[in-house]
């Protein structure tokens, strides 16, 4: 497949590209398309701004790497910065016991006090119901425990956790 080439100018990214594809094509003048490539670049002074293909589309492989990398960055952050006391999957501090207890033994301001209030819906939606599930499984199969289901309506998830609670309290 013959292609027509201005090597008396910079060479396009789109004939560059062309070229690349078939180095070992003989391209006149007793060169191949890569030698006469390069000829053309240090003709028009291009040398240290031509990149091969194969630098290029790394190049952008890397871009994009890093970008998915903010992103997801950016996406965790939102999600702390909306809910800072909602545990990731993955964070470290998932299983830690929090001691609610402040120096002198008292409930601090806003702790619950005895039992948690699981039908208060303001506070535990059915989302956060089935991650304090998820957590306790967690937890559970730490301890080679079964796991607790996480599906299932409302009353559900409030019976099983206030269940788990009357177990742990025993």
């Amino acid at each position: 497949m013959a292609r027509e080439i201005d090597w008396s100018k910079p060479i396009s990214d789109e004939d560059r590209e062309w070229l690349e594809q078939r180095p070992d094509m003989p391209a006149g003048n007793g060169m191949t398309n890569i030698q006469r490539l390069e000829a053309n670049d240090v003709e028009n002074d291009r040398t240290e701004n031509t990149k091969s293909r194969a630098e290029r589309i790394e190049e952008l492989r890397t871009a994009i790497a890093n970008a998915q990398n903010e992103l997801e960055r950016l996406e965790v952050e939102e999600g702390i910065a909306a809910n800072p006391n909602v545990a990731k999957q993955g964070d470290p501090s998932v299983g830690l016991v929090v001691d609610n207890t402040s120096v002198d033994g008292d409930n601090p301001e806003g702790a619950p006090e005895g039992k948690e209030n699981y039908s208060d819906e303001k506070y535990w939606t059915v989302a956060k119901l089935r991650e304090e599930l998820e957590n306790r499984n967690r937890e559970r199969t730490a301890q080679d425990l079964d796991a607790l289901p996480t599906s299932g309506k409302r009353a559900d998830l409030v019976e099983r956790l206030l269940k788990d609670d009357e177990e742990l309290e025993d």
